[in-house]
């Protein structure tokens, strides 16, 4: 008899964790999707070249520099890996080429991490942490903003630049590079590149053997 109870109460629980499962997903789909074509305003040049690559290939099999179905795209004097402009295409396809379609793929990752950690977090420890995380993860701030522009970011970037909040909690926020900073700066990285063979040299000997 608490057999069976015991598995009563298994498949109850079961149907909850789906239900609050597709709450928190419902959540993170309308954070991630609402208003996406529109906010931020304008369109980045990178965001562009990336959705014009997927029309490219979907139409041509070449990206818009004529390369056949590419593994590393170019974009505005860098190379980067193809597959974000793969996953690209279907929504291309489906919604045409405009804002909402470019910034798609990256809502769709965002939404489907969100999944990715609940499973993770399910396998170390427990269902409920695994709830508990994958709803905290989808209300992230800085997770979701990396797919929307965040004022806060650029706002810490211009006190940077004009020596603004000297004191605030974000003071150590990146490095100012200027004609002054740059040799302290370019000293600070040779440093740390020594340091860090010296503490792990067998490491860098092995990727030096494979380089050879």
């Amino acid at each position: 008899m608490s057999s069976n109870f015991r598995d009563i109460d298994s498949k109850i629980t079961k149907k909850y964790t789906v239900i609050y499962l597709l709450i928190i997903l419902v959540i993170a789909t309308l954070l991630r999707v609402l208003f996406l074509g529109t906010i931020p305003n304008g369109f980045f040049c990178d965001e562009a070249s990336n959705a014009y690559d997927s029309y490219s290939i979907l139409n041509t099999l070449k990206d818009q520099h004529g390369a056949f179905l590419p593994f590393f795209t170019r974009s505005i004097d860098d190379y980067r890996e193809a597959l974000f402009i793969y996953l690209g295409i279907p929504f291309i396809k489906l919604f045409g080429l405009n804002e909402f379609a470019a910034r798609l793929p990256a809502a769709f990752t965002g939404i489907l991490t969100v999944l990715v950690i609940y499973y993770l977090v399910k396998e170390l420890f427990d269902n409920k942490t695994a709830l508990i995380a994958s709803f905290l993860f989808e209300d992230m701030k800085y997770f979701t903003d990396s797919i929307h522009y965040t004022s806060i970011t650029g706002d810490l970037i211009l006190d940077k630049i004009f020596s603004r909040a000297q004191n605030s909690k974000y003071s150590n926020f990146a490095t100012l590079v200027d004609s002054s900073t740059m040799p302290e700066n370019l000293r600070q990285i040779r440093y740390n590149r020594e340091r860090w063979i010296q503490d792990n040299s067998q490491v860098y000997h092995w990727v030096e053997n494979l380089k050879d």
